[in-house]
């Protein structure tokens, strides 16, 4: 009788845990996908785009973000900086080149800078440029529509392959 009381909670118990670990495959992993660059601020979609507020990206600085997509499950980083035209430029915070090493890109005074092999860009070159170690472009001139910064998400998720 004992043995069968052992076995059942066991059974309950391995039951329990796996349902567990069931449901936590299912949420989001947000912290842990190993990106080591700055991850910024989170945000989210508001149906099929990203709106950022423009005062939180027009002085001129890199701004890091990060948008978790559902479509392939997971993080997609980015940046957003306002270039010396009056243009906002929106490029993934990762090349083609370094992309594994995950560390992205960083502000250096006035030029921006791969973390990894220390290449480092104008403002107006970024999201013009393709290819090789260039932060990968979403958008050369993202659109302000009210005071908001209007991404497409379908631009965003184009940079699925980085993360």
């Amino acid at each position: 009788m004992k043995i069968a009381t052992i076995v059942f909670l066991i059974l309950v118990i391995g039951a329990l845990v796996f349902l567990l670990n069931k449901g936590n495959q299912l949420a989001p992993v947000v912290s842990n996908d190993g990106f080591l660059g700055e991850k910024g601020k989170t945000v989210e979609n508001e149906g099929d785009k990203i709106l950022i507020d423009e005062n939180e990206v027009n002085d001129g600085n890199l701004h890091a973000f990060n948008y978790y997509s559902t479509k392939p499950g997971k993080n997609l980083y980015f940046f957003i900086i306002k270039a010396d035209d009056g243009t906002y430029r929106a490029a993934a915070n990762a090349c083609e080149v370094c992309f594994g090493i995950k560390k992205g890109f960083t502000q250096v005074g006035d030029l921006i800078r791969c973390q990894n092999c220390g290449t480092t860009y104008t403002k107006e070159q970024i999201a013009k440029i393709k290819g090789g170690c260039n932060p990968r472009p979403i958008n050369s001139n993202v659109s302000v529509i009210n005071g908001q910064l209007t991404i497409n998400l379908v631009d965003i998720e184009a940079i699925t392959d980085l993360f």
